[in-house]
């Protein structure tokens, strides 16, 4: 069977924003739908298929998640996925909290901050840039957390511009993680 698009048989695909229905899908290839988050931050998108034969299915894929403005806190959440190596990207001007960081397949990129324009930053001196704490920096009362601090230009000054990024649920130090799985080189 096929996706049915007319007659008494018809298919939809059913988007929902913060619990309202956004639009129903009979056929279409680019969508597009604006949210607007709730007094926590947050934004729920649903997606559902709704189709006549059990064997019919929708697939999602390209989604792109944008920002019409950038948050109003510093707290940026950035999820990976368990089965895929991913490559976050991080900004200087916003702190993030990382959920689902994998030290052995992710990548922390880091290329936007680190700007020392002597070029000389290289996997021997990387660590003059990080300073690893760990602690219970999400709330769930278990000290399983680690929050770097990256001084942008290796300078250790009192009041240079750092980013912080917070790993939730991991405990890392200096050893288990390095230049294999940062990137901080702007090329």
């Amino acid at each position: 069977n096929g996706w049915e698009t007319s007659g008494n048989a018809k298919d939809f695909f059913e988007v929902r924003i913060n619990g309202q229905v956004a639009s129903d899908v009979s056929a279409g290839t680019n969508l597009s739908y604006s949210g607007t988050t709730n007094g926590s931050g947050d934004v729920t998108v649903t997606f559902r298929s709704i189709t006549t034969a059990s064997d019919e299915s929708a697939l999602i894929d390209n989604l792109s998640i944008s920002l019409d403005s950038p948050p109003t806190s510093n707290e940026l959440f950035l999820y990976g996925d368990d089965n895929e190596a991913e490559q976050f990207v991080i900004h200087s001007e916003e702190d993030v909290t990382l959920v689902n960081f994998d030290t052995i397949s992710d990548v922390l990129d880091l290329s936007e901050v680190i700007t020392d324009s002597d070029g000389d930053v290289d996997s021997n001196g990387l660590a003059e840039y990080l300073n690893f704490a760990q602690g219970d920096f999400d709330g769930d009362g278990s000290n399983d957390d680690t929050r770097i601090t990256i001084d942008h230009d290796g300078e250790s000054d009192p009041g240079t511009d750092t980013t912080v990024v917070t790993i939730q649920d991991e405990t890392l130090n200096e050893t288990d993680i390095d230049d294999l799985n940062i990137d901080y080189q702007n090329n």
